[in-house]
């Protein structure tokens, strides 16, 4: 009689991706193994490739079969959720939110403040002192005319 050695009891898919079913079996004679699901065989090997779909979770069974006789295995297939891009698709949301409240923040104090808008009219130039400035305030080293001789 064949010995199935090696079967999952439960198996999770992530919704959208594949997982292969593996089921190993030992006997002499070398056994042929067999998936069924829903009570139809869906592969004649030991591997079976289950898609992430509602319409392939359940159980799935191996079956080994020689001319000793045969063993049976059941194993449950779950579907599972990949949270991972759902995640990622409202960090990316909250990003632009956040980015626009502050460039709309950003306006109104530019507009309020009229930063970068200078009124020429009616200003008097600077009066020149001949004296260097540093810092705001006049040094008491005064400036000398340099004359060029060409």
């Amino acid at each position: 009689k064949p010995n199935i050695t090696s079967v999952p009891s439960i198996v999770p898919v992530i919704r959208g991706y594949s997982e292969v079913l593996q089921c190993t079996a030992e006997g002499h004679p070398p056994p042929t193994i067999n998936w069924l699901f829903k009570g139809k065989r869906v592969a004649t090997n030991g591997t079976y490739s289950v898609s992430g779909t509602a319409d392939r979770v359940g159980n799935y069974t191996c079956i080994a079969r020689n001319s000793e006789g045969h063993s049976v295995r059941e194993v449950l297939v779950v579907l599972k959720e990949d949270y991972l891009p759902l995640i990622a698709g409202l960090v990316a949301v909250a990003v632009v939110v956040i980015l626009v409240i502050f460039t709309m923040i950003f306006c109104i104090y530019y507009k309020s403040t009229k930063m970068g808008h200078y009124n020429l009219k009616d200003r008097k130039p600077c009066t020149q002192n001949g004296n260097v400035a540093q810092n705001g305030r006049d040094s008491t080293f005064p400036m000398k005319v340099l004359s060029i001789w060409v």
